[in-house]
């Protein structure tokens, strides 16, 4: 991209296009990711060898955090409705 591409780009241009570049750079680690465990899978023991491509090579924009919502008391419950009249 020249110069003059980059500073006619508009905010909404540039973040598409940055998305795009991170999606290129995401399936071109995924390639990489496959060749390398189809080049491991014959010397992996049978166990390792029934587990997904993404529990052997996991990359850190797969890691899936959930959160698990914290059950409130009933005494919690009615603290929060006096502090907020409802």
């Amino acid at each position: 991209m020249s110069l003059d591409d980059f500073y006619s780009l508009t905010p909404l241009e540039f973040s598409k296009f940055l998305a795009g570049f991170e999606n290129r750079k995401k399936h071109d680690y995924n390639l990489a990711r496959f060749g390398a465990y189809f080049s491991l899978k014959p010397h992996l023991d049978k166990a390792a060898q029934n587990k997904p491509i993404d529990s052997l090579i996991p990359f850190s924009w797969e890691k899936k955090k959930q959160v698990q919502p914290k059950k409130l008391t009933s005494t919690e419950v009615e603290e929060l409705r006096r502090k907020w009249n409802f």
